[in-house]
């Protein structure tokens, strides 16, 4: 990763604003990194699963753009930042409206 290059960390669920927010990001040039849960997770985390994040913001980009960004987007597993990583911005995208 060059000296030049932000990197952005977007906690929440994938919404369609958090998505096109990514989406943007990813097109003006930021590395965007978005946390997910694992299948077997069994907490009331508000966190997507990886292949539903993925359709998000695929959805936001468009199938051929997805291909373009995929190298600058990468799904964490878990809440956690991902280590030597240094965040020019994490946005807290909140909770979606039907979650209790």
């Amino acid at each position: 990763m060059s000296i030049s290059t932000k990197t952005a960390y977007v906690w929440g669920p994938v919404s369609n604003f958090s998505a096109s927010l990514a989406a943007s990001l990813l097109k003006n040039g930021w590395h965007v990194h978005i946390p997910t849960k694992s299948a077997l997770q069994v907490s009331l985390s508000p966190l997507d699963l990886e292949s539903t994040a993925r359709a998000g913001v695929e959805k936001a980009l468009g199938a051929e753009s997805m291909k373009i960004y995929a190298e600058h987007l990468h799904f964490l597993d878990g809440e956690d930042l991902q280590r030597g990583t240094t965040y020019d911005i994490i946005m807290f995208c909140g909770l979606p409206s039907n979650f209790d």
